[in-house]
């Protein structure tokens, strides 16, 4: 019942890349969803049709609970190989440079395709179907796809260049080789489940807890998952964050896997370390918050392997997927939520003063709900059956490769020194950045340095230069 070394690597890169793919596409899912609401609500009168398709791009957070349907024809197997294909090929739409409608469907299938892969994946390699085989290959995906997506962002000075046509290239092949290690790794034969020692839970109880996956997912975009949003909020140096935030991430998934990692004390004490950091974010400035910061991230991902062990270690009265999935889905449901309403707190509150000063409402909110759910899980008495992978995670997910990169990317960033103006007078110019975001709902920060490059400023002004936030793919404009 032992997987081989191959089928190991296999499922490694399967699950970083899908994750990789899923964590890009949220991001300009999240973006979209505003575009498309506020030209909805500040349209006059209000485009009711805008409205109707930002709902319908909300269903794609719901794609979960359409497992139950698709079980009572196929495998979780056949699931979780067909969704990882289908986000693979989505995925590719969004480097392609196509019109905004397209890229939003693009978005939407990515999102919901993976929230199909995702808990078949994990019903397929549950611990009653094959007690010694590691179910631990998704969580290490996840982690390092959020190091690897900080570190790609590294390389693109806080711009995402994977989403940028000029990667179309290099994603063609990412989404070959996820589908070809999809295919390579999918279980071969099918095995009777064998739920002897494994402690039972309510769906109940595990739909509560495996939907911490949302708040921890709203904490990453908006707060650890980039050191643009982290360096602008707290005042340090970005090249220097942009290096240890995925260190942190990496040295949380590396962190033995001791007996009591699992239990209530450690659950309390690495969430209340999470609390701490992000009031740092949130009121405190410098290396003192930065470091909060730091550890704050190796906890998220502490969070994120209890969470998933938890789905892994229990058997329930319907299939796993099921359960999994309806997690899944309220998870995701509370991470567009949070999101939402932390963009109205700053987007809308100019107009509606309820907004106003509500910046902090959200984040704790956020780390409210992930404690709650974590701590709840960690309070029933359980032992995961899922042990570690044969080959060890730094030489068989790499995980050392994104703090390399992240290095490199610091290394090659350009010396600026700003030489006084010849001229016997002062160019000043004004500029409404709109957020980056030109009259085809297209983020383009070229062209936007092209406009500025034409005037020849020495002085310029920018308005809705926007510094690290999810409407703006996160970017920090300025920098």
């Amino acid at each position: 019942l032992h997987l081989s070394i191959r089928r190991q690597r296999q499922m490694c890169i399967r699950d970083r890349l899908l994750s990789l793919f899923f964590l890009e596409a949220l991001r300009q899912y999240f973006s979209q969803v505003y575009l498309v609401v506020w030209a909805a609500l500040f349209s006059e009168p209000v485009d009711l049709d805008g409205l109707a398709i930002a709902m319908l791009m909300l269903a794609a957070m719901l794609a979960p609970l359409l497992l139950p349907l698709l079980r009572r024809r196929f495998g979780s197997s056949e699931i979780a190989l067909w969704a990882a294909v289908g986000a693979s090929l989505s995925r590719l739409l969004l480097s392609a440079g196509l019109p905004f409608g397209v890229e939003v469907a693009a978005s939407c299938a990515t999102v919901g395709l993976f929230g199909l892969f995702l808990p078949a994946y994990l019903e397929a390699h549950h611990a009653s179907h094959h007690p010694r085989r590691s179910g631990g290959y998704l969580v290490a995906g996840l982690a390092l796809a959020l190091a690897y997506d900080m570190a790609i962002r590294a390389l693109g000075t806080t711009v995402d260049l994977s989403l940028q046509p000029s990667w179309l290239p290099a994603q063609v092949v990412l989404s070959a080789l996820a589908i070809a290690t999809a295919y390579l790794s999918r279980p071969r034969v099918s095995s009777k489940p064998d739920s002897s020692g494994l402690p039972r839970s309510s769906p109940r109880f595990a739909v509560l807890v495996l939907s911490g996956i949302g708040p921890l997912l709203f904490l990453e975009y908006n707060l650890f998952l980039h050191a643009s949003t982290v360096s602008r909020w707290i005042q340090v140096d970005y090249d220097l964050m942009s290096i240890l935030l995925p260190a942190a991430t990496v040295i949380g998934l590396l962190v033995p896997r001791l007996p009591h990692s699992q239990r209530l004390p450690a659950a309390v004490a690495q969430n209340v370390l999470i609390l701490i950091a992000v009031l740092a974010f949130l009121w405190w400035d410098g290396w003192l918050a930065a470091s909060l910061i730091l550890v704050g991230q190796m906890c998220m991902v502490l969070d994120l392997r209890l969470l998933f062990r938890f789905a892994g270690a229990h058997i329930y009265k319907r299939n796993p997927s099921t359960v999994v999935g309806v997690g899944l889905a309220v998870g995701l449901l509370a991470a567009f939520v949070l999101t939402f309403v932390l963009t109205l707190s700053f987007a809308y509150a100019y107009t509606v003063d309820a907004f106003r000063g509500t910046e902090p409402l959200s984040f704790l909110l956020a780390t409210l709900g992930l404690g709650v759910a974590v701590i709840i899980g960690a309070s029933r008495k359980w032992t995961p059956r899922v042990p570690s992978p044969v080959v060890a995670w730094v030489r068989s997910s790499l995980a050392a490769l994104p703090v390399l990169m992240a290095l490199v990317a610091a290394a090659l960033q350009p010396a600026v020194s700003p030489q006084p103006s010849e001229r016997p007078f002062l160019n000043l110019m004004i500029y409404n950045l709109h957020q980056s975001f030109g009259m085809d709902n297209k983020l383009d920060l070229e062209e936007i340095a092209a406009t500025i490059r034409l005037g020849d400023p020495d002085i310029i002004g920018l308005q809705e230069a926007d510094a690290g936030r999810v409407p703006s793919l996160s970017l920090s404009l300025i920098h």
